[in-house]
This record gives structure tokens, C-alpha cells and sequence, in this order.
């Protein structure tokens, strides 16, 4: 829980996934959330953007396999939002589609969306560490000015701005977490592990050394 409560939050750790890790079928969410409000999971906030909103950066096979896509899966957001396609959610990926449903907003009313630029898909190995970085960014009241972003290893793989995400300023992003849940018909004890973890006001990035040993995280600026 964010005290006091913000506008824009990024929240980096560094993950791995054990090399075997496999999730068949079903809800699988792992990786960094943020989000704001009284969040229901499976009910779509109001569309008026009085309600609550969510991003989580995760890895999972969602339905069908896109192409070249094996586990742990393709990096995406899980968001729920105000213009969502079903009471569960939407998936966003970096290239601009979005499941269930195809070509995302972004696409299909590129005048709505003038800043976003498709970036290709990208999922990581097993068993190999990386540091993934989340920002949230609300929307100005009035504008559709909010923003989703994903770094690994202080790279850009993913932007989705253009975002209304709320109508009322007391909306405020007010939590994150880190998730590994899964619903599946694995029976295999699937594990990831996360270090170095930082929540922040501002970008924060990777550390000076590649990959946790583990050890203290470095003081990062505007920390919360």
C-alpha cells in the first residue's frame, strides 16, 4: 500500500523463471503490478473512470501461441482499465494487439493514439535473470495523456500511451506488488524468483552490476 498516493509510479526487480517452468492453460500472472483504487478482479471498473485501474507486467501463453512464442511466454501488461474488452481484462503487447479481440485501440483509431509506435515482441529465457521496470502513469483529469511503459535490462520494449485511465483526481495509484499466481493443469512446482526491488517516483533502471548476487539494492532517487 502507497503512502501518500501518486500519479506515476515505476516499480523494477530483477526476475528469473526456473528452467522448467510451464503453465498449461488457465490464468497464469506473474511479474510486477501497480495499480489504483479498490481493484475487483473479474469485474470492469465503470467506464466513466470512476472506478479502479490496474497494469501488470507479465509472461504467459495467453489462449493460443503467437508466432515464435514458447514459455514462459511473451512479455505483456494484463490491464484493467475503462475501456477493457471483457469483465477479466485485456492483454496488450507491445506490438499493438491486444487479446481477447485483435488489433488494439491504438491500431484500429490511430487518431485517438497519435504517440504510440508498435515495438516487437519479446519473451525471456528460463532460468536467466532480468531486470524488468513497470511505470503507470494517470491520466491528466480532462486529457488522455496516461501512460504504460516496460524496460528490460534498461531497454524499452514496450509503450502504450494516449490512456484514459480516470475521470476523478482522487483516483491516485496507491499499490504494487509482486505476483506469481497460476490456474493451470500443471502439476510440476513452478517457481520464479524476484531481488533488488525498487519503487520509485522517477526511472530507476538496472543496477551497476548485470545480475543480483543477491545484495543490498543501491539507493535509488525519489524512493518511496
Amino acid at each position: 500500500k502507497l503512502n501518500p498516493t501518486q500519479d506515476v509510479l515505476f516499480i523494477r526487480a530483477y526476475t528469473k523463471f526456473d528452467p522448467g517452468y510451464y503453465v498449461s492453460g488457465g490464468s497464469n500472472h506473474n511479474g510486477l503490478r501497480v495499480s489504483a483504487g479498490s481493484v475487483i478482479t473479474g469485474q470492469a471498473p465503470p467506464a466513466d473512470g470512476t472506478g479502479f485501474f490496474l497494469t501488470s507486467i507479465q509472461n504467459n501463453v495467453e489462449g493460443n501461441a503467437l508466432s515464435g512464442e514458447v514459455e514462459p511466454g511473451y512479455s505483456h501488461i494484463y490491464a484493467y482499465w475503462p475501456k477493457q474488452r471483457m469483465q477479466y481484462g485485456d492483454h496488450w503487447y507491445p506490438d499493438g494487439l491486444v487479446k481477447p479481440g485483435g488489433a488494439g485501440l491504438w491500431l484500429l483509431y490511430p487518431a485517438q493514439y497519435p504517440d504510440f509506435a508498435p515495438m516487437p515482441n519479446w519473451e525471456p529465457k528460463l532460468g536467466v535473470w532480468y531486470c524488468y521496470e513497470l511505470m503507470l502513469k494517470a491520466n491528466t483529469i480532462g486529457k488522455n495523456d496516461g501512460e504504460v511503459a516496460w524496460w528490460i535490462d534498461g531497454q524499452l520494449k514496450g509503450r502504450i500511451p494516449d490512456l484514459f485511465l480516470r475521470s476523478i483526481d482522487s483516483l491516485k495509484i496507491d499499490f504494487a506488488a509482486l505476483r506469481l499466481h497460476a490456474i493451470s493443469n500443471t502439476t510440476r512446482v513452478n517457481k520464479k524468483w524476484y531481488d533488488n526491488v525498487v519503487i520509485a517516483t522517477q526511472y530507476i533502471g538496472p543496477m551497476a552490476s548485470a545480475s543480483p548476487t543477491p545484495s543490498p539494492t543501491p539507493t535509488a532517487p525519489a524512493q518511496l
